[in-house]
Formats: structure tokens, C-alpha cells, sequence
């Protein structure tokens, strides 16, 4: 369950003209992504909305062990 609040967030996340790039750039299949700049827990964040925003399946890269761990609970979904 999401509360109203993150809801908002998310949907904000959704309407950034960088988000929407990428979203149509997975969906068309064109390549891959890099996410670079963000923290841990703001690249959990966009792997989850892409991959729903997408509705394709795709794969994350970590640089260590301690990641997967920040990210599967946002990406759980």
C-alpha cells in the first residue's frame, strides 16, 4: 500500500521529461540506460517506475553486493 503522499511523488517522477525519454526508450527496445548521479535509493526508485512504465523486463547492473540489497525492496513490487 502506497500512501497518498508517495503516490504524488511518484506521479511526479512520471511526468519529468528525462523520465518519459527513458520510459520510451525501453519500450521501443533501442538500447540500454545508464543511471548516473543518483543515489542508491533514487536508482531503486527509477528501476521500479521504468520497469512498470516499460512493462518489459530489463536488468540492473550494481557495482557491489550491498545494492541489490538497497534495491529489491522498491523493485519487489
Amino acid at each position: 500500500m502506497l500512501l497518498p503522499f508517495v503516490r504524488e511523488v511518484f506521479a511526479d517522477v512520471e511526468t519529468l521529461p528525462a523520465f518519459r525519454r527513458a520510459a520510451s526508450h525501453l519500450k521501443e527496445g533501442t538500447g540500454r540506460i545508464r543511471l548516473s548521479g543518483l543515489n542508491p535509493t533514487a536508482k531503486a526508485l527509477l528501476l521500479a517506475l521504468l520497469h512498470q512504465a516499460s512493462r518489459r523486463p530489463f536488468s540492473g547492473r550494481c557495482p557491489d553486493t550491498r545494492q541489490p540489497k538497497i534495491w529489491l525492496p522498491c523493485c519487489a513490487r
